[in-house]
């Protein structure tokens, strides 16, 4: 940033942290992405979406749905029980 006008710096510096964002740039860490599912608390299978609600950008599941084997479908957050 040395060589660079006094008057570019902010406009330099504002580019680079959105290259670091975006993980165009290494040595920043990335944000962590959470993997969230419903799954049984017995069996553990995943339950499947409800296809009349569902779309391409959301996901809608049926929160009163019974499994096959019996259990209830509940929240898993990274592959922990909620």
């Amino acid at each position: 940033m040395n060589n660079i006008p006094l008057k570019y710096q902010p406009q330099i510096k504002q580019l680079v942290n959105k290259a670091y964002a975006r993980g165009f740039v290494k040595g920043q860490k990335s944000m962590r992405r959470e993997i969230i599912e419903f799954r049984c608390n017995k069996c553990h299978n995943l339950q499947d979406q409800d296809d009349k609600q569902s779309n391409e950008n959301w996901a809608v599941f049926k929160t009163n749905e019974k499994c096959k084997c019996g259990g209830k479908y509940v929240l898993f957050v990274n592959g922990k029980e909620l």
